[in-house]
């Protein structure tokens, strides 16, 4: 099931994120009626900001893609830091494109295939936890 608004990918996390700040919430809330202490209910900003981040990166607005045959559009939201023609022995061919895009964490998170397209070729590769800014990622 996808929320609207948000990426089906991150349900469990907005589940886990939205579950753990409200726990936390009703459990500052009683412990601080309990104490007398009202101040005690400023602990619950943290996990809001948590929750509030959990939302932002998950989030997944409409986008409306020219319809023009001679346009290329990204996939993705970021930057596109280069655009290198590849070997690849088991592409049909032999070689590729290989668009790079940078995606900081105020990007939204999700990509899109913006053109009609048949995928004719996909190869799963291990990562190497290498930062993103590394052309060898």
């Amino acid at each position: 099931m996808k929320i609207p608004g948000f990426s089906k990918y991150g349900n469990d996390e907005l589940f886990i994120a939205t579950a753990a700040c409200v726990s936390a919430a009703v459990s500052v809330h009683t412990l601080a009626d309990w104490l007398d202490a009202p101040l005690l209910r400023l602990i619950i900003l943290p996990a809001a900001v948590v929750w509030l981040i959990a939302l932002w990166f998950f989030r997944d607005p409409n986008r409306k893609t020219p319809v023009d045959t001679n346009v290329l559009i990204s996939p993705a939201d970021g930057v596109v830091q280069d655009i290198t023609v590849v070997d690849n022995d088991a592409f049909p061919g032999g070689k590729a494109k290989r668009f790079g895009i940078f995606m900081s964490p105020y990007n939204v998170h999700v990509n899109r295939v913006p053109t009609d397209c048949e995928i004719v070729f996909s190869e799963y590769r291990q990562g190497a936890f290498l930062p993103a800014y590394n052309p060898d990622a």
